[in-house]
């Protein structure tokens, strides 16, 4: 089995320094291009994949759609796939966290702890959550799959995690 992880294009949010988590945003223009890059790249190495799955959120789901672009094999939206929540910081940037909330941003900065961080996923969800992407993947598909996991650095992290 040949698991490849691709993080989404840069998205609008990410040009404005916008923590995203759930905010929903698409990809900026560098993103498409970013995207169409590496759709060129896979072609040119042959990939052509068993299994496709992602995020439903814009910003990735439009990172598969053009990566994707000539594949035999269509992409499923997985929710698993979706950033991890983010809670009251989702979409905002630093300037406007630590306006709206000065007490929380500034533990937050200190600690890097997003358990601190009202209805934010917590590492425990995130953990959680990695595991079972994983254990999905490997119970449902043959050793012989070539499956592409279009998601969000965040959660990413945790899924290589559990493969470690």
């Amino acid at each position: 089995m040949r698991i490849i992880f691709v993080r989404h294009a840069e998205s609008e949010g990410n040009a404005d320094g916008r923590l995203q988590g759930h905010a929903d945003f698409g990809l900026s223009d560098v993103g498409r291009a970013q995207a169409a890059t590496l759709r060129d790249r896979l072609r040119a190495e042959g990939l052509q994949p068993t299994h496709a799955y992602s995020s439903p959120l814009q910003r990735t789901a439009e990172t598969a759609r053009i990566v994707a672009d000539g594949w035999s094999s269509s992409v499923a939206h997985w929710d698993d796939l979706k950033e991890h929540d983010i809670g009251i910081f989702s979409g905002l940037t630093w300037a406007e966290i630590d306006e709206a909330f000065p007490n929380v941003a500034r533990r937050f900065h200190e600690i890097r702890d997003w358990d601190i961080v009202e209805k934010a996923e917590t590492l425990a969800q995130r953990s959680a959550r990695g595991r079972r992407m994983i254990d999905t993947v490997i119970d449902c598909h043959d050793n012989d799959d070539v499956i592409v996991l279009f998601t969000h650095g965040g959660i990413l992290s945790h899924m290589v995690a559990a493969l470690m």
